[in-house]
């Protein structure tokens, strides 16, 4: 077990002073604290770019970075290749020296609910809860082997995706289940059968309706 600032670097992101000068022809996109998301994903659509002039800040994302929100709901998330990308305030950028851990299972883990419950323990804040990067500093951090955190790296991706490939079932599900009712709910009205709403969709239909789900199972 190792405390935070023994094995990076933590860099407050840029404060702009007022409100962002957003320019969409500008040369650098800012990153703020709402792109990073629960799922601990780095968002990068729409994000607000504004003219360089003469920016000089270590607030600059680089590839290994991992980057933490410092206030409200505390998501972390690996950077890759983000070339011209500023951190906001809202963001802290966590750049690893101790090359025995990797990017990826530090987000993980800031991402848990262990770490999560110690990050709880050093904010500060009635209303919006914060975190000061002394505090952050002292966050203890578990070092296991770079192949156990490789091995952890691995069962997140796949749980993610199953998640992923669960939520586009569903969605499939749900559109081949409102697509059945109302052919029946035609059916029924008019006594004249209408074109099915897709091959073999009765089948599919009767697939998931004899799927496991019951409100006493819920």
């Amino acid at each position: 077990m190792k405390i935070l600032k023994n094995i990076s670097k933590i860099i407050v992101g840029y404060t702009f002073r007022g409100a962002l000068p957003e320019d969409p022809r500008g040369d650098i996109n800012v990153l703020l604290g709402k792109h990073i998301t629960n799922e601990g994903v780095i968002d990068l659509e729409d994000l607000p770019k504004i003219q360089r002039n003469d920016i000089r800040s270590e607030a600059f994302v680089k590839s290994g970075d991992v980057l933490l929100t410092t206030r409200g709901v505390f998501r972390a998330a690996a950077s890759h290749d983000f070339p011209h990308t500023l951190a906001s305030s809202s963001i802290y950028i966590i750049r690893l020296i101790d090359k025995n851990i990797l990017p990826e299972f530090l987000s993980i883990y800031l991402n848990s609910q262990t770490a999560q419950v110690a990050i709880s323990q050093l904010l500060t804040g009635s209303s919006i809860k914060t975190i000061l990067r002394k505090d952050l500093e002292t966050l203890p951090i578990p070092v296991p082997t770079k192949t156990r955190q490789q091995q952890i790296i691995n069962i997140f991706s796949n749980w993610k995706c199953r998640e992923q490939l669960l939520h586009k079932k569903i969605k499939l599900d749900k559109n081949i289940a409102e697509g059945a009712i109302h052919y029946l709910l035609t059916l029924k009205s008019s006594g004249v059968p209408p074109t099915p709403p897709g091959r073999h969709w009765m089948q599919e239909f009767t697939r998931t309706t004899s799927l496991p789900c019951s409100s006493s199972s819920i």
